[in-house]
């Protein structure tokens, strides 16, 4: 998903995980990075982590895995801060097509059914394609976004 930090939290805040155990995690992270990572590495830092359901409670796995490279969750987190209205929300796709002109065909249809609308250079809403489409493309990264809620 394209969301702000805000948006992100507010997410996570409304499927019960409390501001707090946010705000705890994040100290307890930024301290281990610090620590164990930043004294011998010089660059980009995921960390993974995901909410999943026990038993009717959704609870917040906050390490599945750290990145020390360019993750999808990184690229979506710069493209929305760079280029996207900050009220706006959407998602990053990688596209395949098997057979040749699916993803042109495609291409025209989106960006006629959701032209782009920008605001001072920045996305408010629409399909963008960051990828060359011509007769032979097999592979596509598209965003689609939209002023109104993530559902």
């Amino acid at each position: 998903a394209l969301l702000s930090n805000e948006q992100i939290v507010s997410k996570i805040h409304s499927l019960g995980i409390s501001l707090e155990d946010l705000q705890e995690i994040q100290m307890l992270t930024c301290s281990f990075v610090a620590r164990e990572i930043a004294p011998s590495y010089t660059g980009v830092v995921g960390v993974d982590m995901f909410l999943y359901n026990d038993m009717g409670v959704t609870k917040l796995h906050p390490s599945v895995e750290i990145n020390l490279r360019m993750t999808m969750g990184m690229l979506a987190r710069a493209f929305y801060d760079r280029f996207v209205v900050s009220t706006s929300v959407g998602q990053m796709y990688i596209d395949y097509a098997a057979k040749p002109h699916e993803l042109l065909q495609d291409h025209a249809s989106r960006s006629s059914k959701f032209p782009l609308q920008l605001d001072c250079n920045r996305i408010v809403s629409g399909y963008f394609c960051a990828s060359a489409i011509n007769e032979h493309s097999q592979y596509r990264l598209r965003v689609e976004v939209s002023s109104g809620s993530l559902e």
